[in-house]
């Protein structure tokens, strides 16, 4: 599928996203995975659930399909790496995903 290609909505395929909690919220990583007939999606580096014949029915892939944007391998990769970095930073907007980013709760740049 191209980059500006519309999707069929009720169709997943596999890819890289970025899918966002919360309305003003920072992008976390996301992938949907189709392996040996079994759909699964991952969310922030974790499996979202038991993967599943049915892509409607595996946990996090209609949710990744739907609501995320398509990114590359590097970008995924990126995003992965900001979340390590925000678990041991709680200032970083991607500590508290569930949450808009608050420009006044980040720590200022030199």
């Amino acid at each position: 599928m191209r980059w500006n290609q519309s999707r069929v909505i009720d169709r997943p395929e596999p890819g890289f996203f970025r899918l966002r909690f919360a309305r003003g919220g920072p992008w976390m990583p996301a992938r949907i995975i189709f392996a040996a007939d079994l759909w699964g999606a991952e969310i922030n580096g974790r499996p979202a659930g038991l993967p599943h014949r049915d892509p409607h029915m595996a946990p996090g892939v209609m949710r990744v399909w739907q609501g995320g944007r398509r990114i590359n391998a590097e970008d995924y990769a990126y995003l992965l790496t900001l979340l390590e970095y925000a678990q041991d930073h709680p200032a970083h907007p991607m500590a508290d995903p569930c949450s808009r980013i608050d420009v006044s709760r980040l720590p200022p740049v030199f």
